[in-house]
């Protein structure tokens, strides 16, 4: 953006001049993604005009990075011709991504400009579901039989010229399109002319299927340094690739989702600031709302225990920094929990084991706390039996909110097979602290009547 900043001025001064050459040549010096930022700070108007000085392939580079608003508003300013030229010439991958971002009736009248083929690939790219590796992948890729020599293979993509992103990695088959192996255009520049894919290529080589996350493609990608990864079907059968800068895209994505949810607010359709007042209402409101209701728990824990606290008020001083500290060790255990879920790191068979290195951290952390709590008690109300409760009912708060913590993503991801983002930090802060406030009346109870 800096870039686009100290040269902005100047364009903006030739294009209120009508001096395009001057602007096509400024133009020269950006890449793609700073004209679409520069794009962004433009009147309308002016963005046209701009978008028009650019060469076809810079065109489509330009559009696949635009905000979908500013794709839409761009679009109804292009003739169907052009706005034919620019979406065919979009990798598939970038142009199921638009699509599924643009209103109905706008890609309605872009699919009516766009030539039979291309038509088949979006829609087929749009029918897998939302968050699969199907959605996400590429169909342009190259393709060749493993019989096929390298110096053919060679002068068939000297004639072709095909993209940048088909040569990271060229898939070998065999005749009925099952995926055997990988050549790279390093492994062909080193091979002999007359060597066969089957003799130089790698394999296995990992893959996924077409139904399968996004999420899991990029974790594959990133576990085996891969540039692209092949999609295959049921039959196992190649069917697309995703390359190595669509992780970049699935990785935002996700963790902007999973922040989301962890702070149980509804994942987001649209950026922040294009959403109406009752949009980012709707996102917050229905988690506040449940957790407003399974807070009210916490009240009839305290009137169960009413007697507790009203033979010994000096109890009621201590129930902030109780459940404070409950809610705030849940929440910890389960971010850490989310995220090497997430990554992959944690898997239902490394439950135990990671149950038990969770308990041994939980309870050193239960114990310099609980003392902790023991010493602030004592300072405020000199009375042993009342600074005992605190400690030992801290410590046990501790202990139990950091295993609920810990256990409820496991529980949601492998048992309700939900996103373990979803049993959310405030959840579990809500649980924590039912959990607290319990464990110290009744504690207060043993000791203190």
């Amino acid at each position: 953006m800096d870039l686009v900043r100290f040269m902005l001025p100047d364009i903006a001064e030739a294009l209120s001049e009508g001096q395009y050459s001057e602007v096509k040549a400024a133009l020269s010096y950006l890449w793609p993604q700073d004209i679409s930022e520069l794009l962004a700070v433009l009147p309308p108007k002016e963005q046209v005009v701009v978008f028009r000085l650019l060469d076809k392939e810079t065109a489509a580079e330009v559009f696949s990075e635009l905000d979908p608003d500013l794709a839409e508003e761009l679009l109804e300013h292009l003739t169907g011709e052009e706005t034919r030229a620019v979406v065919e010439e979009l990798d598939p991958d970038d142009r199921a991504a638009l699509f599924s971002e643009l209103p109905p009736q706008v890609v309605k009248r872009i699919m009516a400009l766009m030539e039979g083929e291309d038509r088949q690939e979006v829609l087929t790219l749009l029918g897998y579901p939302e968050d699969s590796a199907g959605r996400v992948m590429s169909t342009d890729f190259l393709e060749e039989r493993d019989s096929t020599t390298v110096g053919e293979l060679l002068e068939r993509i000297r004639q072709t010229q095909p993209g940048d992103e088909a040569l990271y990695q060229i898939m070998v088959t065999d005749d009925i399109g099952v995926l055997l192996g990988t050549v790279s255009a390093v492994d062909l520049l080193r091979a002999h002319p007359d060597a066969r894919l089957s003799e130089i290529m790698e394999s296995p080589v990992p893959t996924v299927r077409v139904d399968e996350s996004a999420e899991e493609a990029a974790r594959l990608l990133g576990k085996y340094n891969l540039l692209s990864l092949p999609v295959v079907d049921a039959d196992g059968e190649l069917v697309g690739v995703i390359t190595a800068d669509d992780v970049i895209d699935i990785q935002a994505a996700e963790a902007t989702e999973d922040f989301h949810r962890l702070m149980a607010i509804a994942s987001p359709e649209e950026r922040y600031f294009n959403l109406s007042l009752w949009g980012k209402v709707w996102r917050r409101l229905p988690w506040m709302v449940a957790l407003l209701v399974a807070g009210t728990l916490s009240g009839f824990v305290i009137q169960r225990f009413e007697e507790v606290l009203g033979a010994i008020l000096a109890l009621s001083y201590f129930i902030p920094m109780l459940i404070d500290t409950g809610g705030n060790i849940g929440a910890q255990a389960s971010t850490l929990i989310v995220r090497a879920l997430a990554t992959g790191e944690a898997r239902a068979k490394d439950l135990l084991r990671l149950m038990w290195s969770e308990l041994l951290a939980a309870v050193a952390i239960a114990v310099v706390l609980g003392v902790v709590a023991f010493v602030i008690g004592f300072i405020r109300v000199h009375e042993l039996r009342i600074p005992m409760t605190l400690g030992v009912a801290l410590s046990a708060t501790v202990l139990s909110a950091d295993m609920v913590g810990f256990i409820l993503p496991f529980f949601g991801k492998y048992v309700l097979r939900l996103d373990p983002a979803v049993i959310s930090a405030p959840l579990i802060t809500t649980i924590a602290d039912i959990l607290g406030l319990t464990i110290y009346f009744l504690i207060a109870r043993a000791i203190c009547l």
